[in-house]
């Protein structure tokens, strides 16, 4: 059964439109309306989508139009009902204050970026923020990044592996503390798993479902760059237009791959990483590494959760099952996203210990399904085992589990450089 949310509207009108620069440069147009309640909030901007839907519902400034707020998500356009005066083109210059021209491009509007640069100011920031958010580099909010490019101190991702305490602490508020904290941030994302790596190049098209795909099957970084179009194409999920996109991303991506490999980045070879099982003591649960373990590499970690039928979060959400806390500390944002959501928060002992009990419960299923096991009593007792739901309810199918296709990434959640408290306490839930 689907069920449509009726949601919240209202009449308001079309004051300005403001355009946004994305870190792919498009400008993104956002409606400033007259303000009206919806949904309990008192609403002034709305979305516009794109220029296409400018362009669909003729928009014009001074217009009357419905705003709707559906779900609690950003409010949006829904129909005009009378029409203004002043038709609502595209800027003719960049809104972020760069030297590009924006152009016109089917239902989008970019801003091309000039021969030898890595767009503007607005475009490098938000391919500094996804980098970061990519490889869990923590601390590198809005602002800092504003800043550091602002004074030339970051131009691409590249640029994070330069950085020295000397450097950050000369910006006001950067002090000794803070900058250090920044700079483990960094040298922890100096290995990166081949699929977080290529995620973080901020390909078109190669978000983490398409990246994890690009890793399994070609195994190395070089593997991946000298692949042909033909060859991705024949990828699940990836059609011929997605496979071209993505090469030619890749391509156009060297430099920057070449800049991060001699500031000393190292992919992980994906040659030993399981593929998830379709079943497994931990199918249908999710969990999330954060700060620095002692134990193990995150990666490792990482690898046992997928190889019980797990899977790696790569963010804060409702639906995480666990958050593992490092031992080490700095485990900055992410702890105390979690306990304001409810997430279960692990330390590395009781972590170690759900895998132990995850390890054992998955060799007893192997062993009742070897010949001569002890018939139905043996299978009995391996789904009571390997059940995740221990009244004997079965797990989720494989296809409950499957991943979005390579086309629908979910956004990476913001993260801020708030560290926890001393006091908080690790509990093992259970």
């Amino acid at each position: 059964i689907a069920y449509k949310l009726q949601g919240d509207s209202a009449p308001t009108t079309l004051e300005a439109v403001e355009w946004s620069v994305s870190r792919n440069g498009v400008l993104t147009p956002v409606g400033i309306v007259t303000p009206v309640q919806l949904s309990g909030a008192m609403v002034t901007r709305i979305s516009l989508a794109n220029w296409g839907l400018v362009q669909a519902k003729n928009l014009t400034l001074g217009a009357e139009v419905v705003a709707m707020r559906r779900g609690g998500v950003i409010p949006y356009l829904e129909v005009v009902t009378k029409a203004g005066q002043t038709k609502v083109v595209p800027p003719a210059t960049c809104p972020a204050g760069g030297g590009c021209t924006p152009r016109i491009d089917g239902d989008f509007v970019r801003c091309g970026v000039v021969e030898g640069s890595s767009g503007c100011s607005a475009q490098r920031a938000g391919a500094l923020s996804h980098y970061a958010k990519a490889t869990g580099i923590e601390g590198f909010g809005e602002v800092w990044l504003e800043k550091l490019v602002s004074e030339q101190v970051l131009d691409t991702p590249v640029d994070f592996y330069r950085l020295d305490r000397a450097m950050l602490v000369t910006f006001e508020r950067m002090g000794e503390t803070l900058a250090q904290k920044l700079l483990d941030q960094i040298q922890a994302a100096r290995t990166l798993p081949l699929a977080t790596f290529l995620v973080a190049l901020g390909v078109a098209g190669l978000g983490r479902t398409a990246s994890r795909t690009l890793a399994r099957r070609f195994r190395t970084l070089d593997a991946v760059r000298n692949a042909t179009a033909a060859e991705v194409a024949e990828l699940p999920k990836f059609a011929e237009l997605l496979a071209d996109q993505v090469t030619r991303g890749l391509a156009a991506a060297a430099g920057l791959i070449d800049g991060l490999l001699a500031e000393g980045v190292t992919t992980i070879d994906d040659e030993g990483a399981p593929e998830q099982p379709a079943g497994g003591p931990l199918q249908g649960q999710s969990f999330l590494f954060t700060g620095t373990l002692t134990s193990m590499k995150r990666e490792a970690a990482q690898a046992q959760v997928v190889a019980l039928g797990g899977s790696a979060a790569s963010g804060v959400s409702k639906g995480l099952s666990y958050l593992v806390v490092g031992d080490a500390g700095k485990a900055g944002s992410k702890l105390q996203k979690a306990e304001q959501l409810g997430v279960p928060v692990l330390t590395e002992a009781a972590f170690a210990a759900l895998v132990a009990e995850a390890e054992q419960a998955a060799g007893a299923a192997e062993d009742d399904a070897k010949p001569g096991a002890e018939g139905e009593g043996g299978a009995e007792r391996a789904e009571g085992e390997c059940g995740v739901d221990g009244g004997g309810q079965p797990a989720p199918s494989a296809e409950a589990q499957a991943p979005l296709p390579a086309e629908a990434e979910a956004k990476a959640e913001d993260a801020t450089s708030a560290a926890p408290k001393p006091s908080d306490q690790l509990n093992l839930l259970g």
